[in-house]
């Protein structure tokens, strides 16, 4: 079993949370390359960075820690000393939890700055699967974090999961060449649990 981090914003943190999340899609890189029209060289799930089956994962995602450690770098905070002896680490907040209304916090520290020692969701591989990012079913819309009440279909104010996820898709990946939903980029479909 080999552990590795996953950074996740604020909202996919907290539908992981839920229950509501269990799947991520992410961009295969490089992209697979096209030989002919009808032959694409195409990557084999066991290549997959963010594991195997039985793997884990643990989240990064934005936390603060309390003020008097501010200037201890996150790293150093495991083995940080004070006159009364070692500290393992100061209080944590995460900022998908919403503002604290008590305390006094450092300002948001980003997920990818978060150290392993500071995480608090562990997440298991339960399989993984190379796709286009448009083949989502409708399954899989809501095991990505969709808000169930996307799930009633035929109201025609209400968006359908596959167009909730689209737009979710292009607010992360939108912006990078060759990544957005229009692109249709292969993607890694990685399915999880909690651990």
């Amino acid at each position: 079993m080999k552990e590795r981090p996953i950074i996740f914003s604020g909202p996919m943190v907290r539908a992981i949370l839920e229950g509501r999340k269990t799947q991520t899609r992410r961009v295969i890189k490089p992209q697979p390359t096209e030989l002919s029209e009808n032959t694409t060289i195409v990557p084999f799930p066991d290549k997959c960075p963010y594991g195997q089956p039985g793997d884990r994962l643990w989240v990064r995602e934005t936390w603060s820690g309390e003020w008097p450690f501010r200037s201890v770098a996150p790293k150093d905070r495991s083995s940080a000393c004070t006159p009364d002896g070692p500290i393992l680490h100061d209080n944590l907040w995460y900022w998908a939890d919403g503002n604290p209304g008590w305390g006094d916090w450092e300002p948001p520290r980003p997920s990818i700055h978060m150290p392993r020692w500071a995480f608090r969701i562990a997440l298991e591989v339960v399989s993984v699967r190379v796709e286009r990012v448009q083949e989502i079913s409708f399954q899989d819309c809501m095991a990505e974090g969709c808000p169930k009440k996307y799930a009633i279909l035929g109201t025609p104010s209400q968006p359908t999961p596959h167009a909730w996820f689209e737009d979710l898709w292009d607010s992360i990946n939108g912006k990078k060449p060759g990544r957005s939903w229009a692109d249709n980029p292969y993607v890694w479909a990685v399915e999880f649990k909690r651990a």
